[in-house]
């Protein structure tokens, strides 16, 4: 598939249900894979061979740290060429790879399975089988789990916070037999119990409560990292999750109001707005994944005989094809502005720094949780309030702006 956003290891499991579909789509295969290939699918192969180099050309480019040189005027090494060979030989036989393709042009829905950073090769040859044995031996199993525990995208604070020392307690929990839920639930005492002590409105009550809900945090960061160590996924420890962290910042809302209110301090009016205000954000993130979700799901799938996922597969440079002879396909239609828009925000991820300062301002939970224990511990419940609906304002409209390009993007 054009632009498939995962690599897997020659794998696939199909439900019974699934399994007609599945015999069909491998009769149909068979005949287009036949020696010759069809000029379509030699046109394919020929494009995803640029598409192979340029991107092992782009990888060197930032290995060495040159932003300013075009991949397309780089000689790749000749380990790069001989590996750009090696996928060109087992392309048109990778059966696994066809098999997907086919299921999803077929209407079935398909999953996908991580290997996260442990061990993993697709030998071709008796050398490369020799190779991969002896490097798996050199791998460190726990290690690596430990390191695959942690989201590989997560907020600033979360990342270089939390996660550093998280990750050891969530081993550690493994090791003691903890599930996920069981962490989850904790999180959820502890951060009841920073809701009470805010309510108390006394300073040691605000300190105490900030540290409180810090413990509750990395708490909620230890569940999910539990889950991933161990490979104990389910759909009621993610509804927990997420019902559980809704319930604690809006508990501690309400303690910061109660506390300010013992005080003289009336602030249920901000507490209610920044409430209605988290609510809104909560509705938009699940509404547009469901969203996304149903656009997937509704998409039109071309022919299996089609060897593209779209018409006009742009042409590829002749440096980069393997047959020269080849025509190249007419070029891509010009992208709309939604498009280029979102286009020139992703290259803004290549300057240093500027990919975190985006995860900052969307405001996620651990930031979130960082400007409630900040200012309450050193100032008032107010300043916490105000904080929270200033940067949530801004955040709201962040994500909301991003949300719409994508949307119009075709």
């Amino acid at each position: 598939m054009e632009g498939a956003n995962i690599t897997f290891l020659g794998v696939l499991k199909v439900s019974s249900a699934d399994r007609a579909t599945l015999v069909e789509v491998a009769e149909r295969l068979s005949d287009l894979t036949a020696s010759p290939l069809p000029p379509a699918w030699e046109q394919e192969l020929e494009a995803k061979v640029g598409d192979w180099r340029h991107a092992l050309a782009r990888i060197a480019l930032e290995q060495a740290g040159d932003e300013s040189t075009d991949p397309e005027d780089v000689e790749l090494s000749a380990d790069d060429e001989a590996r750009v060979r090696r996928q060109l030989a087992v392309a048109p036989h990778d059966v696994a790879s066809l098999l997907a393709a086919g299921m999803v042009r077929s209407g079935v829905h398909l999953g996908s399975s991580y290997v996260r950073k442990l061990f993993w090769a697709r030998p071709v040859s008796g050398d490369a089988v020799a190779q991969a044995a002896r490097d798996i031996t050199q791998y460190d199993e726990d290690r690596v789990l430990l390191d695959s525990a942690v989201k590989a995208t997560d907020g600033f604070f979360t990342t270089f916070f939390v996660s550093p020392y998280s990750k050891f307690l969530a081993r550690w929990a493994a090791r003691r037999g903890w599930t996920p839920n069981q962490i989850t639930t904790v999180s959820l005492a502890i951060g009841v119990l920073a809701a009470v002590a805010f309510a108390t409105g006394e300073r040691t009550g605000l300190i105490a409560g900030a540290v409180l809900l810090q413990l509750s945090f990395t708490t909620d960061c230890v569940d999910g990292q539990l889950a991933r160590y161990t490979r104990t996924f389910s759909k009621l420890g993610g509804w927990l999750d997420s019902v559980f962290d809704r319930a604690k910042e809006y508990a501690v809302f309400a303690g910061l109001a109660l506390g300010a209110g013992g005080l003289g301090q009336d602030v249920w009016v901000l507490a209610a707005a920044a409430l209605i205000l988290q609510t809104v954000r909560h509705t938009f993130d699940f509404s547009f994944a469901a969203g996304q979700h149903q656009v997937i799901a509704a998409a039109p799938q071309p022919p299996i005989e089609q060897p593209g996922d779209r018409p006009g597969r742009r042409g590829v440079p002749a440096r980069h094809r393997v047959r020269a002879s080849s025509p190249p396909a007419p070029p891509e239609p010009p992208r709309d502005l939604p498009s280029r828009v979102l286009g020139v925000w992703r290259l803004l991820d290549r300057w240093p720094g500027l990919r975190w300062v985006k995860r900052i301002v969307a405001f996620p939970i651990g930031e979130r949780f960082a400007a409630i224990s900040v200012t309450a511990a050193v100032a008032t419940p107010r300043t916490t309030f105000v904080v929270l609906l200033a940067w949530g304002g801004v955040a709201a409209s962040y994500t909301l702006a991003g949300r719409l390009l994508r949307s119009l993007a075709p």
